[in-house]
This record gives C-alpha cells, structure tokens and sequence, in this order.
C-alpha cells in the first residue's frame, strides 16, 4: 500500500505529524492508498506557499497569452490519459465508469474552456454550451470559497471540481 506524501512549494514533503487517512473505494472498502492527516499547519504551510508561488513565481508575469496555451496543454494531457484518470476517479469515488468518463472529458473541456478565455476576458462568465446546446456547470462563478460547499461538491466530484475551480482561478485572478 503507497502512502502518499504532502505536496507543498513544488515538493513531496512529510507532514507535520505522522498520522494518515486510508483512502478507500468505495465500491470495495477496499484500502487503494493513505495520505497524511494534514494538520492546521500543514494546511497553512501550503498556503503560504501558494500566495507567495502566487504573488512572486513566473505566474504572475506571464502573458494571457501563454497561461491559455499552458491550459489548453493541460487539456491535452488529460484527454490523452483520460482512461487512466476515470479509472482513477472510480476507485477514488465509487461512481460508474461511465459517469468518471464524462466527469474526466468535462475537466479537459474545462480547461480548453479557461485557456480559450485566457485572452479574452471581459468580467462575466458566459454560459457554457455542452455538444447538446444545454449550459454546462464550467460557466458556474464563485463569489465567496465556502468549505462547507466545497467538501460536500468535493465529495461528489473529486477531480472535475478540482479542475473548474483551480482553472478558473488560475485565470482569472489578477
């Protein structure tokens, strides 16, 4: 059984404390991975590292331009590992393949989408059409981070949430 490290400032590093969490499938209980029982100052260890990774890495003097190309590779890498990651997903969640499949093609659409916008934005989101010409989730917009919401969407939909909200973020603040 692996058992991950934290992953903070670009690196693999030990918590805090030596304590784990198993991950399990649901479908199985079966234990497929452990990652540490990240502390109060784990947490902000990360924190501080994204915020300064934020305001003093390459990131923030890079053009519009090339933070949508990077997106739109980022696209690229999961559509071509999309197997794997839906695979991934169902173990970690316990959904259908079918749904982690959908779920795994929304997060590259998602970030086609942000990297499409990357150079375009105007201050509003607009809707999202999927191939059905209805609205898709990746035009939500969120005003306020709230954990409560978070943990319970993250719960549902590990992967694609993380995805719409890292890449939104990514591109849109200043």
């Amino acid at each position: 059984m692996k058992t991950y490290p934290l992953f903070i400032n670009g690196e693999f590093v030990a918590p805090e404390a030596p304590a784990t969490l198993d991950v399990l499938n649901p479908a199985t209980a079966e234990v497929i991975a452990r990652v540490p029982d990240a502390s109060a100052a784990d947490v902000d260890r990360a924190v501080k590292a994204a915020r300064t990774a934020f305001d003093e890495g390459p990131w923030k003097d890079a053009t519009a331009q090339d933070r949508g190309r990077i997106l739109l590779k980022l696209a690229n890498i999961v559509r071509d590992r999309a197997a794997e990651l839906a695979e991934l997903e169902t173990r970690n969640t316990g959904k259908p393949i079918v749904e982690a499949e959908f779920d795994i093609a929304d997060v590259a659409t998602c970030f086609e989408y942000y990297g499409g916008l990357a150079t375009k934005i105007t201050g509003e989101v607009n809707p999202v059409p999927d191939k059905n010409g209805n609205h898709s989730d990746a035009g939500w917009r969120f005003r306020k981070y709230s954990p409560k919401l978070s943990s319970v969407i993250e719960s549902l939909c590990r992967c694609a949430t993380t995805i719409w909200f890292c890449s939104a973020c990514t591109v849109v603040l200043p």
